[in-house]
This record gives structure tokens, C-alpha cells and sequence, in this order.
């Protein structure tokens, strides 16, 4: 209860506080969505399933616009749940997306102020570096090296999606900061 309630009813029904949890959720909800929706078969494209890596996107954004958004839980929570449905090693991809979550949250500044063009550059440096990781570790823990297609598919689809999904949760981030939201 604050002090300038003169009502010492509890705050729970109040417009002010009634829609906080939906902007708490819907990040959250389309960072799992993110993981599981590109699991979809859809074929192949040269004997690769086409899987682009939205939570790199999700994490990006969210890490960039506000850090404190997800947890380190959460985010490690992602990429157990990303290993898991990949089947790479347990702990790789969390400890992709929680370097990207604090190399973003820490470039959050400099990269608010430049243009999508800046971000998509970053991003994709970055989402190369992730790739790379995954491409190599794989060969160390199975001893087997991949084919290079395995990875540069999803990190070139990746990458040409970013601009619309960037976009997409610009859109989603404005309107559950809209006053209609917070109450």
C-alpha cells in the first residue's frame, strides 16, 4: 500500500496495478514459443532441416530494450530447454544466450541509439560467433565434426530473419508499454 493510498483496501483489483503481469509474461512466452515453433518439420533444404535461431533474436532484443526482463534463470532455462530439443550439449546453448544477453545488455546504450542496420550488423556478428561455438563444441564433445551446411542454413536464415522479428517485438514492446496495458 502507498502513502498516498487514503483507502487501506488491498491494491489487488486497482486499474494501476491490474495488467502488470501480461508485460511480464508475453516476453517470456515467446522466448519458449521461439524455441519450439522453429522445431516444426517443415523439410529440407539441401538435407538440412531449415531451423533459424529465434531466441537469439528474443534474447537480443529483450537484452537490448530491457535488460532485467529475464532472468539469468530464465535465460539459462532457454537454452537447456534449446539443448534439449537440438540435442546438442547440455549447457551450450545457455552459455550462448547468457553471453548474449550480457554482451547486448552492455552495448545496450550505444546500440539503442544506432539504426536497425547497426543492430542487424551486430547481431549478426554475434549469431556468427554463436554458430561457430556450437559448430566447434559439437566436434569436440562428439568427436565427429558436422557438415558445415548443419550450421551456416539456420545462421543465414537467422540472420535474414531478424529485421521483421526485430520489428515484430518493437511492435509487441510499444504495445504492452501502451496505457491500455499498464492500466
Amino acid at each position: 500500500m502507498a502513502f498516498t493510498d487514503k483507502n487501506p483496501r488491498p491494491t489487488i483489483g486497482r486499474s494501476h496495478e491490474n495488467n502488470r503481469l501480461i508485460p511480464t509474461i508475453v516476453p517470456g512466452l515467446i522466448a519458449v514459443l521461439s524455441i519450439l515453433i522453429p522445431k516444426v518439420p517443415v523439410g529440407q533444404v539441401f538435407d538440412v532441416v531449415p531451423a533459424p535461431g529465434l531466441i537469439l533474436i528474443v534474447v537480443f532484443f529483450w537484452s537490448l530494450v530491457d535488460p532485467d526482463r529475464f532472468s539469468i534463470f530464465f535465460i539459462f532455462f532457454l537454452g537447456l530447454l534449446e539443448d534439449i530439443l537440438t540435442g546438442t550439449p547440455l549447457g551450450m546453448w545457455s552459455l550462448i544466450l547468457i553471453a548474449l544477453h550480457y554482451s547486448t545488455a552492455g552495448q545496450g546504450t550505444t546500440l539503442l541509439t544506432r539504426g536497425k542496420i547497426t543492430k542487424w550488423a551486430v547481431f549478426s556478428l554475434f549469431c556468427l560467433l554463436s554458430y561457430l561455438a556450437v559448430y566447434f563444441l559439437i566436434g569436440q564433445v562428439y568427436g565427429t565434426v558436422p557438415a558445415f551446411k548443419v550450421i551456416l542454413i539456420p545462421f543465414i536464415l537467422t540472420v535474414i530473419c531478424f529485421i521483421p522479428f526485430y520489428r515484430l517485438f518493437e511492435m509487441i514492446e510499444n504495445m504492452l508499454l501502451s496505457p491500455g496495458f499498464r492500466g
